[in-house]
């Protein structure tokens, strides 16, 4: 066995590119406009079945926690991917998420709602901004030609 044989047998393949994009930024941009609009239909829901339990200054105290929640979420899930890693930033953003979400499904009352929502949105945020963190890492670390274009297109 020569020498450059060697060297080839452990040599890293590139990953497969598709219309411009790696196929694991492809997975990914998939699983998140599923979760978008997965979100996006079960805020449309909540937000109809809301006005059923609750009046509505605390429908709008609720939403308004909420929007309060995901700005938090911003600056401190960016803080916290830096200090743990990405993937185990989002994979704590579901914590905040499961326990809202068992919250509005045991005690479906006023303050609850609101506490519940919050803690939902709290995960969210987290979410929104791990979901353009880690493929714009994987974009730079990938692709030396027109790297926003290809990060836009995951977006």
């Amino acid at each position: 066995m020569d020498s450059d044989e060697s060297t080839n047998e452990y040599a890293v393949s590139s990953p497969r590119i598709i219309l411009g994009l790696p196929t694991d930024l492809w997975r990914l941009a998939l699983v998140l406009g599923i979760s978008q609009l997965s979100i996006s239909i079960w805020l449309w829901q909540f937000s109809i079945h809301l006005e059923t339990i609750i009046a509505q200054w605390q429908m709008g105290l609720t939403f308004s926690i909420g929007t309060t929640a995901i700005m938090i979420a911003s600056p401190v899930s960016g803080f916290v991917s830096d200090r743990i890693g990405r993937r185990s930033a989002l994979t704590v953003s579901f914590i905040p998420m499961t326990i809202g979400l068992a919250i509005l499904h045991i005690m479906p009352l006023w303050p609850y709602v609101a506490v519940g929502y919050g803690l939902i949105n709290l995960g969210w945020g987290f979410v929104l901004v791990l979901s353009r963190a880690m493929p714009a890492d994987r974009v730079s670390e990938l692709i030396d030609e027109n790297p926003v274009r290809i990060f836009a297109m995951v977006l």
